[in-house]
């Protein structure tokens, strides 16, 4: 419509963004009747829409016939671009669906060529990292079977320990089997141990060698340890030996120290296979224990003995104080050994300075002498309380003989826990309550028997 058409029609309310057909409604009828008549004429203002309805059909019938031909001529031209744009549009998708297929060929196919051998290079890495792992074990297998039989030195695997076998391959087993189980144990994907227990031929490693070998060493090492004091000595070597202790020791102090050690080794093996709270040498301690156990219950039989046959008390005392002093050479010996150190080791744990803290922590006492003495003199209260309330001839006999006894007892003590360098009169200063407790132990119940 021109600027020159005139029309009654209100096309700026029809036309506003905010037009509202109720609100016109409201306004045609608000028009054409009085608000107070009832009822509403609502004929007129439906006339009125109908009139203007056709009234604006009529307008666009006008407008589409005056300019249907730039109308016709501006559809075509937008049909001709859509055309075109329509065939670019389809060279383009053709263009890429080619690509598309070009690259399907060209990279998804090679992809899944490549997917297939990263899969088989992913698996052929883990066969060689196992095989890796099973030639270690293999090594270290072979290797633990040489060391066994150099313990015997007579190219089999020994069963009897001899002096002429050679004590130090009880350690070099002890790292080999630590070596295997520190392996084993990497069982985490990615670790070196990983999947190992899945071959047979590690299976049969562990029941046929590394098993007997470790229960063997174990064996080995406990019986030296047992044995650290010779057996079927006499009373004059004996007593000869109480003074030279650190001097005269030779052989068994070194075997004593390779075992220990091999023991201290074998816990660490032990330790990788179960969980604990406080880490302790379990394989040390207990032969430790083993080993004190003994001594002090032979000490208190013999002892008890003595009492009740004063001539061989002397001999009993001797005896005695030599294996006394075989605990104080044991404590130098502990003293002296420290953890072996081993960089691979995946334990998380504290060791000790030394083998003699673990022991002495364990016990929860200060020395291994002053355990024997104390301990001696407990067991040996009951024993003389036993004597006292039998009553026997061998009860008067030590009452009458109780100062030569205690002084005897005395220098037992002192002759027990003598080292080098130092006096009896020192030794006794520094020993007193070890010399009081002994001697309390057999006068205390003398004179309560009366």
């Amino acid at each position: 419509m021109t600027e020159n058409d005139v029309s009654y029609i209100d096309y700026e309310t029809l036309l506003s963004p905010s037009f509202s057909p109720y609100a016109f409604a409201n306004t045609i009828v608000l028009e054409t009747n009085n608000p107070t008549d009832v009822p509403l004429d609502l004929s007129t203002p439906l006339s009125k829409v109908l009139f203007d309805t056709q009234e604006i059909n009529a307008s666009i019938d006008a407008l589409t016939s005056k300019f249907s031909l730039p109308l016709l001529k501006y559809t075509q031209e937008q049909t001709a671009s859509s055309s075109r744009i329509a065939q670019a549009a389809d060279l383009h998708i053709g263009n890429l669906n080619e690509g598309y297929k070009r690259l399907e060929k060209e990279v998804l196919e090679r992809y899944e060529t490549a997917d297939e051998i990263h899969k088989v290079c992913i698996r052929l890495w883990e066969t060689a990292r196992l095989g890796r792992s099973v030639v270690r074990c293999l090594q270290w297998g072979r290797q633990l079977e040489i060391q066994l039989a150099e313990i015997s030195r007579t190219g089999t695997p020994a069963t009897k320990l001899d002096p002429r076998e050679d004590h130090v391959a009880l350690v070099r087993c002890s790292n080999t089997i630590l070596n295997l189980h520190e392996l084993l144990s990497r069982r985490e994907k990615g670790q070196e141990g990983h999947d190992l227990d899945r071959v047979q031929v590690i299976q049969a490693l562990k029941s046929l060698i590394l098993d007997p070998a470790e229960k063997f060493v174990l064996s080995k090492s406990e019986q030296i340890v047992r044995e650290f004091f010779p057996k079927n000595m006499s009373t004059s070597i004996i007593s000869s030996r109480a003074s030279t202790a650190y001097t005269h020791i030779g052989d068994i102090r070194a075997r004593t120290m390779s075992a220990l050690t091999s023991l201290y080794l074998l816990s660490l093996a032990s330790s990788l296979r179960k969980k604990y709270q406080k880490w302790e040498p379990e394989y040390l301690i207990s032969a430790l224990q083993e080993y004190l156990s003994s001594t002090l219950t032979s000490s208190l039989t013999s002892l008890s003995r003595g009492l009740t046959t004063l001539p061989s008390l002397d001999k009993v005392l001797i005896e005695i104080s030599a294996r006394c002093q075989d605990l104080v050479t044991l404590e130098s010996i502990l003293l002296e050994l420290t953890p072996p150190s081993n960089p691979n080791l995946i334990l998380d744990v504290t060791q000790p300075p030394n083998f003699l803290q673990s022991l002495l922590s364990h016990l929860e006492i200060n020395s291994l002498p002053s355990w024997f003495w104390r301990s001696l003199a407990a067991g040996l209260n009951s024993k003389v309380m036993d004597l006292v309330n039998k009553g026997s001839a061998s009860l008067r006999i030590l009452r009458n003989n109780r100062n030569s006894v205690k002084e005897a007892i005395r220098q037992c003590v002192i002759r027990g826990i003598q080292v080098p360098g130092e006096s009896n009169s020192a030794l006794e200063v520094k020993w007193e309550r070890e010399i009081a407790v002994m001697l309390g132990s057999i006068t205390g119940p003398l004179e309560k028997g009366g």
